[in-house]
């Protein structure tokens, strides 16, 4: 049900502090999954972008931005192409 789900994480995504909400960063990864399952793949990399800098510690992150970057290569790899190298620097942030 990651359709029906996506307005819900869209709200979410517009309404959280990532400040001051304990389930922000848990929130932020499964909305990235949702954008992942429901091909919305533009959506993701603002998402990527606002947090990653914070987020920086957070390895379940980055293991989703691995998954995230390997599936808009795979989407378009002309276009998408330059993010490559990021799939292997997401997978191996925390080794």
């Amino acid at each position: 049900m990651y359709k029906e789900a996506s307005p819900y994480f869209d709200r979410f995504y517009k309404n959280f502090n990532y400040s001051t909400d304990a389930f922000s960063k848990d929130g932020l990864v499964l909305y990235l999954y949702n954008i992942i399952k429901t091909n919305e793949l533009e959506k993701g990399l603002k998402v990527i972008e606002d947090y990653f800098d914070v987020m920086n510690e957070y390895c379940d992150f980055h293991f989703v931005c691995g998954v995230y970057f390997t599936e808009i290569v795979a989407y378009d790899s002309t276009l998408y192409v330059g993010y490559f190298d990021n799939i292997e620097l997401c997978y191996i942030k925390f080794r």
